[in-house]
C-alpha cells in the first residue's frame, strides 16, 4: 500500500508501481519491506520510514535491483517512475544476454547461484510489469468520452482520454465511485457551490447544488451515495443512482468538516471538523445508515490542537482509525474504544 493510499489520497498508477516495488522487494529478499506487528504500525512505515535498501539483506543482489526498488517504492510520486513502462525499460536494461552454453562444472559459487536466483526472479518480475505496462498504454489511449466507447466494459477508465475536461468550478476533492462506474466531484465559486458526476457508461453529467462550500468527499463501498462535508458543520448524502439525489443527512455542530472516511463495511463515517473561532480539531464519528436520528455515537473526539485535520482513514479490517493533521501527527485508535466512550 503506496503512502498516499494510507493517507487517502487521490490515486494514479504510479501509486500500483510503489506496490509492484514493494512486492518486487519481498521476492527477491524473502521478506517484506517493513517487517511490523500490526498492520496500523505497517501503514505508519510506508508513511514516514525510510525506503530499506534490499542489497543489506542480500549482499549478492545486483546494485541495479536495489536502484530499482528505491526508485518505485519513492515516498512521493513525484520521485516514482513515471509509468509502468518506463519501469519496464528500467528492468529489461538489467537482463543479461541469452547466456552461452559452457561446459559442466563441478562447482558453482554461491555468489553465482545468488545473481542468476535475482535475475530469475527479475525475469518474473519483468513479466508482471509487462503486463501492466500494457493494461496502462491501453488506458492512456485518447479514446472520446462517449458511451459508445465504453459499452460492455467493467472499467471505464479507458473511457477517459488525456486533456483537460472542464470542472465546473474550483476542485475541492473527487473520487470514483465502484467499479469506477462515476467520477464524482465538489466544485466550489463565487455564490456557486456543487456536488457534480459523470456517468463514465453513459458519458451523462449530473450536478445537485451545495448552499455552503463543499470541502471533502467520500464514497461509500457499494458506490450508491457520495458524502459531502460543508462548512456549514453539515455531512450531506446524495445518491449517485438516481442523478445526485440528496438524501438524510448528518449534523456535526460546531465547525466545518474538512476530512471524511467510511469504514470497509460502510457502516461507520468519521468526519474531521475544524471548529468555527477554535484552535483545535474535533472528530465526530457517526453510524453512516442510521437514518432514523442521524445522531452521532460517542462523544466528540478532540485531536491535533491548532492543526487542520487533513486525512482520516480506517484501516480494512475496521479495527483502526487513523487522523492525521497539519501538526505533523498521526492519531491512532481503536475503534472499539471510539464506539465504548467516544474517547
Amino acid at each position: 500500500m503506496s503512502p498516499e493510499q494510507c493517507r487517502g489520497e487521490v490515486l494514479d498508477p504510479r501509486s500500483d508501481l510503489y506496490s509492484l516495488g514493494a512486492t518486487y522487494f519481498t521476492l527477491l529478499t524473502g521478506s517484506s519491506p517493513y517487517p511490523c506487528e500490526t498492520p496500523v504500525e505497517v501503514m505508519l512505515a510506508h508513511c514516514t520510514s525510510p525506503v530499506p535498501d534490499p542489497g543489506r539483506r542480500v549482499p549478492t543482489l545486483p546494485a541495479g535491483c536495489s536502484t530499482i526498488i528505491k526508485q518505485a517504492m519513492a515516498k512521493e510520486p513525484a520521485d516514482r517512475f513515471a509509468t509502468a513502462v518506463h519501469m519496464l525499460a528500467a528492468l529489461e536494461a538489467l537482463l543479461p544476454p541469452p547466456p552461452r552454453v559452457l561446459p559442466v562444472q563441478s562447482k558453482v559459487s554461491r555468489w553465482t547461484r545468488s545473481m542468476w536466483l535475482g535475475l530469475l526472479l527479475l525475469a518474473l518480475v519483468v513479466t508482471v510489469v509487462g503486463a501492466v505496462a500494457v493494461g496502462y498504454s491501453v488506458r492512456e489511449r485518447d479514446v472520446p468520452l462517449r458511451a459508445d466507447n465504453v459499452e460492455n466494459v467493467h472499467s471505464p477508465q479507458v473511457s477517459l482520454a488525456e486533456g483537460t475536461l472542464d470542472a465546473g468550478g474550483e476542485v475541492e476533492a473527487l473520487a470514483f465511485t465502484r467499479e469506477d462506474r462515476h467520477l464524482v466531484w465538489v466544485t466550489s465559486g463565487t455564490n456557486t457551490n456543487f456536488v457534480r458526476q459523470r456517468d463514465l457508461q453513459s458519458g451523462k453529467h449530473s450536478s445537485a447544488t451545495l448552499p455552503h462550500r463543499g470541502f471533502c468527499l467520500a464514497v461509500t463501498p457499494d458506490g450508491r451515495s457520495v458524502i459531502v462535508g460543508t462548512s456549514d458543520s453539515r455531512v450531506r448524502v446524495f445518491d449517485t443512482t438516481k442523478e445526485l439525489a440528496e438524501r438524510p443527512g448528518f449534523d456535526s455542530p460546531g465547525g466545518s468538516v474538512h476530512s471524511l472516511a467510511i469504514s470497509s463495511d460502510g457502516t461507520w463515517l468519521v468526519a474531521g471538523l475544524e471548529p468555527w473561532g477554535e484552535g483545535t480539531t474535533t472528530l465526530r464519528v457517526i453510524r453512516l445508515w442510521d437514518r432514523e436520528t442521524g445522531k452521532p455515537i460517542g462523544r466528540p473526539l478532540a485531536d491535533h490542537e491548532g492543526g487542520v485535520l487533513r486525512g482520516l482513514a480506517f484501516s480494512h479490517d475496521g479495527q483502526f482509525l487513523v487522523s492525521g493533521a497539519s501538526d505533523r501527527k498521526l492519531r491512532v485508535r481503536h475503534t472499539s474504544g471510539v464506539q465504548a466512550n467516544g474517547r
